[in-house]
């Protein structure tokens, strides 16, 4: 009678670690799903926020070297995933131009708005 009760135990016993070890495998798993689409999410907002650096380094480019300010505004794609659009708003300073740039992730629907103060010299506000 004392051996039944020794297997039942120990079927009892493989039985609740064989369910810890797979509630444990499944929560590790979705753990690492969500890790990786964050790093992946992470990694598609530095590249957004390099192509705005990026953009924001060419108009201060055309801006120094003296091009219209209306042909500073525009939309465009840096690629099939990432588009911008810029333009210009007048701030509470006549010497100054807010320029705002949106850079917009397609695939997401996201955007990030970002805004610079350019220079004008000689221009009546």
């Amino acid at each position: 009678m004392k051996l039944k009760l020794k297997k039942s135990v120990a079927l009892f016993e493989v039985a609740i670690v064989v369910l810890l070890v797979s509630l444990a495998s499944v929560f590790l798993f979705r753990g690492y799903g969500v890790f990786i689409k964050v790093g992946k999410r992470n990694t598609d907002y530095i590249h957004l926020a390099l192509l705005t650096d990026e953009k924001f380094w060419e108009l201060q480019l055309q801006e120094k070297n003296r091009e219209p300010i209306a042909d500073l505004e525009g939309q465009g794609t840096f690629n099939s995933v990432f588009s911008w659009k810029f333009s210009f708003e007048d701030s509470e300073f006549s010497d100054l131009k807010k320029g705002r740039l949106t850079t917009h992730y397609e695939e997401r629907k996201e955007s990030l708005d970002t805004i610079m103060y350019f220079f004008i010299e000689g221009e009546e506000g």
